[in-house]
């Protein structure tokens, strides 16, 4: 199975967040490294698929 989201597509956390650029895909683990800004502030972290939208939640 393929990701489903490609490098630099723009995704946030279902839950709400940031912005955040898709910057690695894990398989197996199917977890995706994410990197954001905050002012100037470069921020990164790691999320499970199921918890990624490339839909911006605050928008719906």
């Amino acid at each position: 199975m393929g990701q489903k989201f490609a490098d630099g597509t723009i995704v946030y956390l279902k839950s709400g967040s940031p912005a955040m650029t898709i910057n690695v895909f894990h398989n197996p683990t199917r977890r995706y490294r994410c990197v954001w800004f905050v002012g100037t502030e470069l921020n990164y972290g790691e999320f499970y698929e199921d918890a990624l939208t490339d839909v911006n939640p605050s928008t719906n």
